[in-house]
């Protein structure tokens, strides 16, 4: 994994949910409304070709988990929705939608 790659991962996974998390803080908190964090079942279930990856959605449940515990006592609710597969650039090598790993969908618990 390049630089600009772990950067674009980072900026995207991690920062992306925080700063979009600090903007909407302040309106959901007054109208007492509803955080979704968007996690990955790479957050709950890492899968070794892609571990960068993995890890930036797992701080994206823990930093969902800390926010409810920070916003919860307002009225604010907060939940992570963990899909199972979404075919983006972040897995392949040619920034082309990723079909690696084993599909899940029969796994989907709904």
């Amino acid at each position: 994994m390049t630089d600009e790659e772990y950067a674009a991962m980072r900026e995207t996974n991690v920062d992306g949910a925080f700063f979009l998390t600090r903007a909407a803080l302040p309106h959901l908190t007054e109208s007492e409304g509803s955080l979704v964090a968007v996690g990955g079942f790479a957050g709950e279930y890492p899968r070794s070709f892609n571990p960068v990856y993995a890890a930036t959605k797992w701080w994206v449940r823990g930093f969902a988990h800390s926010v409810a515990a920070q916003v919860g006592d307002d009225g604010v609710a907060v939940s992570v929705i963990n899909p199972s597969e979404v075919r983006t650039e972040f897995g392949s090598e040619d920034g082309e939608p990723s079909s690696a790993g084993p599909r899940l969908s029969n796994r989907n618990p709904f």
